[in-house]
This record gives C-alpha cells, sequence and structure tokens, in this order.
C-alpha cells in the first residue's frame, strides 16, 4: 500500500511539473554540494572519514492562481570508513519516520553507498482564507534558535552538522486567517498507529510589536500544549518558547540577540530541559551563544557554542564562510567538545567538516 502511495504521489507532482500547459510560472532551482567530515569513533576511538556529495533539484509549479505543487528531489553519494563504524550503525535519525517511504538506499560494499529521496513533496491550496498543504513538508513552529520545545513536528538536533538542512513530516497543515497578522494553523501528521502520530492546534496572533502564540496537541502518545513569542526590547531582539506535557515536564528556551557596533551579530540562548522522550539533551541546564561577523565583503567567520551548565561540558564550534563566486560557497568548521570522559558533550572526540555548494 505504502509503495502505491508512494509511486502515485511522484507521478502525480512530475505530471504537473513538466505540463506547462497548466501553469503560469515554473521554476527550477537547486544545488550540487560536497561536505566532508573527519572524526573519530566515540565507542573504539578509531579514526573516521565521511564524504556526503548531494545533488538537489527544488521543482515548483503554479496550477491557474490557487494551486501550487513543489518536489524537491536529492540524489547523495556517500563513501567513507564511517559507513562501516559502529557509530553508523547505532547512529539513530532525528527527523520521526514517514508514513509514505520516499527514499531509496543501495549500499556499495561496505564504505559506498546511494541514496535517492524526495526530501519535499507538496499540493498546497490557496484560498482567500483558508491555506492548505499537504505532503511532505516542514512545520516550521518555534521562535528561539538552538532549542525549540514546540518544534515538535520535525525537531532539529543542536548540534547538527548541516543546521540549514531541516527534516520534514508527511501532513496536512490548514492554516485560516483571522486577520492582517493572525490564523488557525491545524496540522495532522498521522502515523502506521493513530495513537502514534502527532495532531495539534496552534493559533499565532501578536500585541503591538510582539509576535505571541499558542498550541496544543497530541505528540507520540502524549498531550502537549505551549507557547512562544518574538519581540524587541529597545534595539535587542528577545524570544522565547515553552512546553508542558501531561507529565508535568517542562521544557522551555529563550534569547536575545544583538548586533554590536562593529558588526558582530551575537546570539545567547538559554534552556531548561524537562526531560521526556522530545528532548535532545541528557540534563537540565544549558547554554548557547552564536556569533558572527564579516570580515571581508565575501567572508566571515562564526562561532556557535552550547555549555552544560550541570556537568561543565559543552562544545565549541568556530567556523570561517566564503562566498567564491556569486553562486559558489566554501565554509569550513569544526566542534571541539570539552568535559570529563563521564559528561555529555565530553565523551565525543573533535570533529572537522568543510563544505562546497554550488547553487543554480
Amino acid at each position: 500500500m505504502r509503495d502505491s502511495v508512494k509511486y502515485l504521489l511522484a507521478a502525480c507532482v512530475v505530471g504537473v511539473l513538466g505540463n506547462s500547459q497548466l501553469s503560469s510560472a515554473q521554476s527550477v532551482t537547486g544545488y550540487a554540494k560536497e561536505l566532508v567530515v573527519a572524526s573519530r569513533s566515540v565507542i573504539t576511538d578509531d579514526a573516521y572519514q565521511l564524504s556526503i556529495s548531494r545533488f538537489r533539484l527544488q521543482g515548483s509549479v503554479n496550477a491557474g492562481s490557487a494551486w501550487n505543487f513543489q518536489a524537491w528531489g536529492d540524489a547523495e553519494w556517500r563513501t567513507g570508513s564511517f559507513l562501516e563504524s559502529i557509530d553508523y550503525r547505532l547512529a539513530s535519525p532525528t527527523s520521526v519516520d514517514p508514513l509514505v517511504a520516499l527514499t531509496t538506499r543501495r549500499s556499495f560494499g561496505s564504505r559506498s553507498e546511494g541514496l535517492l529521496r524526495l526530501y519535499r513533496l507538496t499540493a498546497t491550496r490557496e484560498g482567500r482564507r483558508l491555506r492548505i498543504v499537504a505532503g511532505r513538508q516542514r512545520i516550521p513552529w518555534g521562535t528561539t534558535l538552538v532549542w525549540n520545545p514546540t518544534d515538535l513536528f520535525n525537531p532539529t538536533a543542536p548540534a547538527s552538522l548541516e543546521r540549514d538542512e531541516r527534516a520534514a513530516i508527511d501532513a496536512i497543515r490548514m492554516s485560516l486567517a483571522m486577520g492582517v497578522l493572525s490564523a488557525v494553523d491545524v496540522v495532522a501528521a498521522p502515523a502506521s498507529a493513530l495513537s502514534e502520530g502527532r495532531y495539534a492546534i496552534r493559533y499565532r496572533g501578536h500585541r503591538g510589536e510582539t509576535d505571541l502564540s499558542g498550541m496544543a496537541g497530541w505528540f507520540d502518545g502524549r498531550w502537549v500544549a505551549g507557547a512562544d513569542m518574538a519581540g524587541y526590547v529597545r534595539s535587542a531582539g528577545v524570544r522565547a518558547e515553552g512546553t508542558v506535557d501531561d507529565a508535568g515536564r517542562f521544557r522551555l528556551a529563550a534569547n536575545t540577540d544583538y548586533t554590536l557596533r562593529d558588526g558582530t551579530y551575537l546570539t545567547l540562548e538559554g534552556y531548561y530541559n524537562g526531560g521526556g522522550d522530545l528532548s535532545f539533551q541528557r540534563d537540565r541546564w544549558y547554554g548557547a551563544v552564536m556569533a558572527s561577523r564579516s570580515v571581508h565583503p565575501l567572508i566571515g567567520v562564526s562561532l556557535y557554542g552550547i555549555h552544560n551548565m550541570e556537568d561543565g561540558s559543552g562544545l565549541v564550534g568556530p567556523g570561517i564562510q566564503a562566498s567564491v563566486t556569486m553562486r559558489l560557497d566554501a565554509a569550513l568548521s569544526a566542534y571541539v567538545p570539552y568535559g570529563t570522559a563521564s559528561s555529555e558533550f565530553g565523551v565525543a572526540h573533535p570533529l572537522l567538516f568543510a563544505s562546497l555548494q554550488y547553487w543554480f
């Protein structure tokens, strides 16, 4: 059944994308990216390398004034000793299991594998007040930048290598406009078993220049309610969000960002982790810092850090980014952990990763 749905969805989108008579506006964009990672195994201490070559096409077509169809397809080639490591076999994905399998993976020996997937696949119906999006999509809830307690449909791990690669979920999202800056969102992301799905409602509005939202829903067998806000205190941005589940466990995050006189952009974020299956972290109190600055019109430097306030461990992530041409970007970054061998981050080894990305 799942294979039938998969091929039907793919055929419908490809057919619409290929029929220019239905479309008043079409676009095809994408990128080619090479990502290289080097580190050591947490379990065996052996050195490993991983190379990911990704080619992504992003197609969009409008069918009349009310319908839009999008399909983002990836072709990846992965090589390296990491693929035969224990770490790779034990690694758990940060995204939820999809309702429909749209990924094909094939191994070529112990150190090579190919992957084909539909990263996004959506059909959108725009009405006067009602907007409906169905398919594989991202549900962008939450306002903070490192930890997002209300982002429960497709959460992202704070220490991900590609933090701009946001996971998606198979869902139907309905947004009913209640005013110029307010709306009610209803999202249903069913799973194989009804109790394992994710279903929620969210109201978003504003008070003055402050954006406010409240949400409640059923996530993987538990009830969760939460809220978020985003605004300004003078020239500093302020954001906060939090949730509480039916077991009484709270998760709260808050941050502030500010641009200094020398052009440095600085963000400070704090996080309280009340625990539960929906948290990435082990302990309760955490802090994070993000800083970036342009040292040349085409070159920027950045710093990303996470600190566990309970066991004293953390990681520091320096990086440098360069625009080689208008379409070609290069980046070199690292995650350098610190702490004792029994701490949350101290158990890991330094990790170096570099990328080259061409946009078209």
